[in-house]
């Protein structure tokens, strides 16, 4: 069974603003619940993954297990994006 995570706090993303990707990571993530992430992997599945790919280590930990919920969800399924997000989760992108 998967811990209870908390919400990355902006203390926990350390120095995003000194890198481009980090700092859109946090524009697009921060502050979101794994729940509220899901509509982000169904608009664009792919950009998600990248932006999770750069974030500093505790919100990549939180999010990386949201991205995984949504892998494994019916939710992937409603738009045929299975595909591209196990690709995107399995590093084959």
């Amino acid at each position: 069974m998967t811990p209870i995570m908390r919400i990355p706090s902006e203390a926990d993303w350390g120095n995003y603003k000194d890198d481009l990707d980090q700092e859109y990571g946090h524009q697009v993530f921060f502050g979101k619940n794994a729940e509220e992430t899901t509509p982000l992997f169904e608009r664009n599945v792919i950009e998600r993954a990248e932006e999770i790919q750069f974030m500093p280590v505790t919100p990549f930990r939180y999010y990386i297990l949201a991205f995984r919920n949504y892998v494994m969800s019916e939710d992937v399924l409603k738009n045929d994006m299975a595909p591209d997000a196990a690709s995107c989760f399995l590093g084959k992108h």
